[in-house]
């Protein structure tokens, strides 16, 4: 049986950017990953190539006539799913769920769990081996 460590659940997150536009075109220009109040992040100051692109955005956009304008701070709200996390049947290990379009799993020990927590057969794959068991491979009652 499947003991459960930790439910899968929903977050949600912000993630804010520091955006300047072309003034010909309004859109393409530049942003820079910034906290809320629009300083740039440690992980933006320490590329180079970055805080050129921003001093040199910055001072266009001081500039009466410079070709760069400030829009500021945008921030985007996400909201990303994590998946459960189970104690393993075999091995006892702690295991995270998959999810999504392949969202079967495999623990190191080799216990294979669906999204829910199911533990699976280890051939679950393999259409051939269904036959012996009298099972339905597809699911739908027809043998294919």
């Amino acid at each position: 049986m499947t003991v459960f460590i930790k439910e899968s659940h929903h977050v949600t997150e912000s993630v804010s950017t520091l955006n300047f536009s072309y003034e010909s075109d309004r859109g393409c220009g530049f942003c820079f990953d910034c906290n809320a109040d629009g300083s740039l992040t440690e992980e933006t100051k320490a590329l180079p190539a970055a805080m050129v692109n921003y001093e040199y955005a910055l001072a266009e956009s001081k500039k009466s006539d410079g070709l760069i304008v400030a829009d500021g701070v945008v921030t985007k709200k996400y909201r990303s799913f994590v998946p459960a996390v189970i104690e393993c049947s075999k091995c006892k290990k702690e295991h995270q769920l998959g999810s999504g379009s392949y969202a079967d799993t495999q623990c190191s020990c080799g216990q294979n769990y669906n999204a829910f927590g199911q533990e699976l057969r280890a051939d679950y794959q393999d259409a051939s081996t269904y036959a012996e068991t009298g099972e339905d491979y597809y699911g739908d009652g027809d043998d294919y």
